[in-house]
């Protein structure tokens, strides 16, 4: 759907590394993205409910407590790991510069997206779950990362055409073109302008105006209180491109997804036992952890 689309393209990490199913499942999962303009730095607040699996999954959470930057932590078809640098030899780009360009952003992010702290905390008596704090340092580091990563998926994605996953929207050879034009040059889709971000799609007004119909029409499903349309501000359709501005209470986004299963696994005891000898449960304090982001 076009809301899974746009949810895409603004502030979830663009994938290097791809994987099959996730390393364990949740029954919610909650996060918080609160940036600052002034100091130009970002953190990010992510919890995990009702976390379980096999006792195979004991080794990902011991990691995922201990700092490891993958995002999503639980892994899944679309994950960025901060750990291990992507093969740039299996990118679009061929050309050595922009490949040194890519590598140089990449170490740049190792640099400046810190894990502050982690851990896996008891729910009820045999429940689990797992929270994570990011500071991310320099938010115009980050936000150039996304656009450029961003910009090196598509055009592999894109390589054989652009298709949208929409039920009611479709675009044309003119907005198709703008699209292109935009990865091979590399310019940016999301930026900030004073305290707000600003996502520019470049399209033809006839398709602009169907990319909103889609939206309103999914908002009118229910989903009006998501994240991206609650921080939505402004819309603005000129010179040839679909102006998205958000700009949330306090700078700060969040969500919560909720719609997992309840159920354990039926080796969750194993996976409660391992943890609980290694790394042992976190002193979490849910509140406490919030203040980061408030």
């Amino acid at each position: 759907m076009m809301k899974k689309t746009l949810r895409n393209l603004t502030l979830s990490f663009c994938a290097f590394a791809l994987a099959s199913c996730t390393d364990y499942r949740t029954s919610s999962n909650s996060w918080w993205f609160r940036y600052h303009p002034e100091e130009n730095e970002a953190v990010y607040v992510e919890i995990q409910d009702g976390v379980t699996a096999n006792a195979d999954a004991a080794e990902t959470l011991r990691r995922l407590s201990a700092g490891w930057r993958r995002y999503p932590p639980e892994g899944g078809f679309l994950t960025i790991d901060l750990e291990v640098e992507p093969d740039w030899g299996e990118l679009a780009p061929r050309d050595q510069e922009k490949i040194e360009h890519l590598k140089e952003l990449f170490q740049g992010l190792q640099r400046e997206v810190e894990v502050v702290e982690a851990g896996v905390f008891r729910v009820g008596e045999d429940g689990l779950g797992f929270f994570r704090v990011t500071h991310i340092k320099d938010l115009s580091l980050a936000l150039d990362g996304l656009n450029t990563f961003c910009n090196t998926a598509f055009s592999e994605e894109w390589r054989d055409g652009i298709e949208i996953d929409a039920e009611h929207f479709e675009i044309g050879s003119e907005t198709e073109a703008r699209w292109m034009q935009r990865v091979n040059s590399n310019e940016p889709w999301l930026t900030r302008e004073g305290s707000a971000l600003v996502l520019d799609l470049p399209m033809t007004e006839s398709e602009a105006a169907g990319l909103l119909r889609e939206i309103i029409e999914e908002g009118g499903k229910g989903s009006t209180d998501t994240w991206y349309m609650k921080a939505l501000d402004q819309i603005r359709i000129a010179d040839g491109s679909l102006r998205l501005t958000f700009a949330p209470a306090g700078n700060r986004f969040q969500s919560l997804d909720a719609g997992g299963s309840d159920s354990q696994s039926k080796d969750h005891a194993a996976l409660f036992e391992a943890l609980k000898a290694d790394p042992g449960f976190a002193d979490f304090d849910r509140a406490k952890a919030l203040e980061r982001v408030k």
